[in-house]
């Protein structure tokens, strides 16, 4: 209804919450704030691609468990054979043993990038202690190694809902080095993230609520992109112009969807650090 009365008004609407939604296909007035899932699973498969050049996927998938991942994976994968390379699935029930993973060859400088079928914080931790201490094994052997360039290597690339962990889990994400894809940067020590969360304080007389995304700072970088909009163009909002919106907790970049409205494009890439920070690239 809103999306209608805004197309007969020629208004804009920004749809920011319903990520499923693609009335934008048909109507071009509405702004889908959220990168579709398969243009996402497109970027993100190709990062992959691209920082691990010459590694070969090991998909994990519990035979008992959700993976409510597997068209990402099965994606990943089709993508893969298409470029001459084919990924190790190893299947396992209930929980990863070692064993499994010891068994891939590293003799020859193999490097293996671990994408588990399930994003879940129980799913998580039924192979993520695992693949830590094998990596941790693999990376012994490459101190050892007299040509850096032939060490075998372990590296984990992971989801959007990794990014909610806390305690032991995004402990482990640091340790482990992981790399994940999201619509959203989840990083509320940062220096922008602190800022508003310490105004919104001030102004409201109460804390933001943290989740995933936060909703205060999902507000905050929609109106900041609205209103730096509305101050290039004079007062009229151009979806087009400025061309990118990098915020505290989202980045907006609109394309038009064919003859109907706009949507978004930009994906974070987020690493973890060993050292306990996290860096961020919009793609």
């Amino acid at each position: 209804a809103i999306a209608s009365a805004a197309s007969d008004r020629g208004s804009y609407v920004l749809n920011l919450f319903n990520i499923r939604d693609t009335i934008q296909t048909t109507n071009p007035y509405v702004i889908q704030a959220n990168i579709p899932q398969q243009a996402m699973y497109a970027l993100a498969e190709r990062a992959l691609a691209t920082q691990f050049e010459g590694y070969t996927p090991v998909i994990l998938r519990n035979v008992s468990g959700r993976n409510e991942k597997e068209a990402f994976t099965a994606y990943v994968a089709s993508c893969c054979q298409s470029r001459g390379v084919e990924p190790v699935v190893i299947e396992y029930d209930g929980a990863l043993r070692a064993a499994e993973l010891n068994a891939l060859p590293v003799d020859m400088g193999q490097k293996y990038v671990v994408i588990p079928s399930s994003g879940t914080l129980a799913e998580f931790n039924k192979m993520a202690y695992v693949v830590h201490n094998w990596r941790d094994r693999i990376r012994a052997m490459s101190l050892e190694t007299i040509d850096p360039g032939s060490a075998p290597a372990v590296e984990v690339f992971g989801y959007p809902d990794w990014t909610a962990f806390r305690g032991d889990a995004l402990d482990l994400l640091h340790r482990m080095d992981a790399t994940v894809y999201s619509r959203f940067l989840d990083n509320f020590a940062g220096f922008q993230a602190m800022g508003v969360a310490q105004a919104f304080k001030r102004w409201y007389g109460s804390a933001m609520i943290e989740s995933v995304p936060t909703q205060a700072l999902l507000g905050f970088d929609a109106a900041c992109c609205i209103i730096k909009n509305l101050r290039a163009n004079d007062g009229v909002f151009d979806p087009l112009y400025p061309a990118a919106y990098n915020g505290v907790q989202s980045s907006f970049r609109f394309e038009r969807e064919g003859e109907g409205g706009f949507v978004n494009s930009s994906l974070y890439i987020i690493k973890f650090a060993s050292s306990g920070s996290q860096s961020a690239t919009v793609l």
